[in-house]
């Protein structure tokens, strides 16, 4: 497949000074692994994760006058798998993952497209600096951050079960199999120290959400 670099850029609105950097966010580890000359992009999330952290953390600082409970709220709802992975895909930016060949004709899942997206943003930031990561990652998220602040904070699924249960002792438990991008968490929700509801992500903190999810479901708080 040749890979569209001018698509790309009219895509996501920015235009790169290194090409090479650019095509370094879609390179998928099961790719890098069939062509040697190729990193994965497993780098680049790593820094692109910290960046739109950064980004997210600073402007709901200083445009919410929240407390530090409902700041944590707000910067979950965005910061997360589901979040960065539907943006992608809306982009249309899913079909220039580059796979191995083993994955070729299979569509990219959530957590490919989330780790794509975020090491999209590690190379505007690397290419551009901070500013334009700054301006392509709200833009993106403009929609999300306009219903949070006409519907208010949103509830997550850690929230609502310690609200719940708030007599009760909640904790969770999480532990992570394999490694880079094939690294994923497996989180249990337990309540007085017993399991309620299980998770798997590739983020620890999805993973959570979704054994929180689960315990609700499971214990029929819904």
């Amino acid at each position: 497949m040749i890979f569209d670099f001018a698509k790309i850029e009219e895509i996501i609105g920015y235009k790169f000074k290194d090409k090479d950097l650019l095509k370094g966010a879609f390179v998928h580890s099961s790719y890098a692994n069939e062509h040697r000359v190729y990193r994965s992009n497993e780098r680049l999330e790593f820094l692109g994760d910290s960046v739109v952290s950064i980004i997210v953390t600073d402007y709901i600082f200083n445009r919410f006058r929240n407390n530090e409970g409902d700041l944590s709220k707000i910067r979950a709802s965005l910061v997360s798998e589901k979040s960065f992975s539907a943006i992608f895909e809306l982009m249309g930016l899913d079909k220039f993952i580059l796979t191995g060949a083993g994955l070729k004709n299979t569509k990219p899942t959530r957590a490919m497209m989330a780790d794509a997206f975020e090491a999209l943003v590690a190379c505007i930031y690397l290419d551009g600096g901070l500013e334009k990561a700054r301006k392509f990652v709200l833009d993106k998220l403009s929609e999300a951050l306009v219903d949070i602040k006409e519907s208010g904070v949103p509830d997550s699924n850690k929230s609502i079960l310690q609200e719940r249960f708030k007599t009760s002792k909640v904790t969770y438990m999480v532990v992570s199999k394999g490694e880079g991008q094939e690294k994923f968490y497996t989180a249990k929700a337990l309540i007085d120290g017993v399991v309620c509801g299980v998770g798997e992500a590739q983020k620890k903190r999805d993973a959570e959400e979704i054994a929180a999810k689960n315990a609700l479901i499971n214990t029929k708080k819904v």
